[in-house]
């Protein structure tokens, strides 16, 4: 079983005390939050896939064309990107798409 797949089963664990921790922490090292969100929206799809399937909780592909968009809509919601013209929507989809597979493969890379 992947790390992340571990976590997915044992977030619900801690979850009153990251939502605790998680504001003051985002406040004190910029970009925190978004870093965050990004994890919570991998680990969430990871959980919500373990809830449908599972310990046979589906393919990667899968779930990343399910958090993708999610991640998508966060980076796009920064302060960066408000007021700015997609003039590139393809370029964009694919770097979404980049962004969150190697979020996930990150959180893979820590194993058991």
């Amino acid at each position: 079983m992947s790390w992340l797949k571990k976590v997915g089963q044992e977030v619900l664990k801690i979850t009153g005390l990251w939502e605790t921790v998680a504001p003051l922490a985002g406040r004190l090292i910029p970009g925190l939050g978004q870093v965050s969100n990004i994890i919570g929206i991998i680990v969430s799809v990871e959980q919500l896939f373990t809830a449908a399937y599972g310990t046979a909780s589906g393919k990667g592909s899968d779930k990343l064309k399910a958090a993708t968009p999610q991640v998508a809509q966060l980076i796009q919601s920064t302060e960066f990107f408000q007021g700015k013209k997609l003039v590139n929507p393809t370029l964009a989809e694919q770097a979404f798409t980049q962004i969150t597979s190697a979020f996930a493969d990150l959180l893979n890379a820590y194993g058991d």
